[in-house]
């Protein structure tokens, strides 16, 4: 499982490995029956500008990882037979984490990591002050959020990020006209309807650092997960 790909394209970048390892693993994929390789990757293979990449094209089938449905996200937390052998948690406490984690599976698990290192022979149930320290813990120890924001790559995306952030609990819907006129008082010549704006809301979207919360009569966003607001704070 190669899952570490900012990692490569670094080691790439400061010319520390070959870009020829690429179409070095294709080969071992393609000449040796059985073997199989899970390539792990935060945006998809073809949105990289780089032709060595190519190298990954059509070698199998692209699966998305999303935010789990609720069923299959509750499960994740509570079923692993090491919970649920030693304690359950509070419904506050399930639904606080479910809302700040939107689903995602690695955080679910990271989060849910921490409070069984903490809960684990100490108590026999799990509440809102246990999860919370957790989400806090995780979100100071980890680089998830820094790996993400970083792969928003320009500084008008990070820019359009800290202003979804600083206005998603005001009054103004965010959409693409009120984002317009927050860029054009920060000095930025770009209009509501332009394709840059326009690619540069879908590319978040794409990266899941942004998610639609209504599309009547305009797309309304919001930062994604709550999690990340977090983050951004700090």
């Amino acid at each position: 499982m190669v899952d570490e790909f900012n990692t490569l394209q670094d080691k790439i970048d400061r010319n520390k490995i070959n870009t020829q390892i690429l179409m070095n693993l294709r080969s071992l994929v393609e000449r040796n029956l059985g073997f199989t390789i899970i390539l792990s990757r935060l945006k998809s293979i073809r949105a990289s500008a780089e032709e060595y990449w190519s190298a990954f094209f059509g070698i199998g089938p692209t699966f998305t990882v999303g935010p789990l449905v609720r069923e299959y996200a509750i499960a994740l937390i509570t079923k692993p037979d090491a919970v649920a052998r030693n304690y359950r948690y509070m419904q506050d406490a399930l639904e606080t984490l479910l809302t700040q984690t939107n689903g995602q599976p690695f955080l679910i698990q990271g989060v849910s990591r921490l409070i069984f290192d903490k809960a684990i022979g100490k108590s026999d149930s799990v509440n809102l002050s246990m999860v919370q320290d957790a989400i806090d813990k995780n979100i100071a120890q980890t680089n998830f959020f820094t790996t993400v924001y970083e792969h928003a790559i320009t500084w008008r995306r990070k820019l359009l990020l800290v202003l979804i952030r600083r206005f998603e609990n005001g009054p103004d819907p965010i959409n693409a006209a009120f984002l317009a006129y927050q860029l054009q008082a920060a000095g930025i010549d770009v209009e509501e309807s332009s394709r840059e704006l326009r690619d540069d809301l879908d590319e978040l979207q794409k990266l899941e650092l942004i998610s639609v919360v209504s599309k009547v009569p305009v797309n309304i966003y919001r930062l994604n997960p709550p999690m990340f607001s977090t983050w951004i704070d700090r």
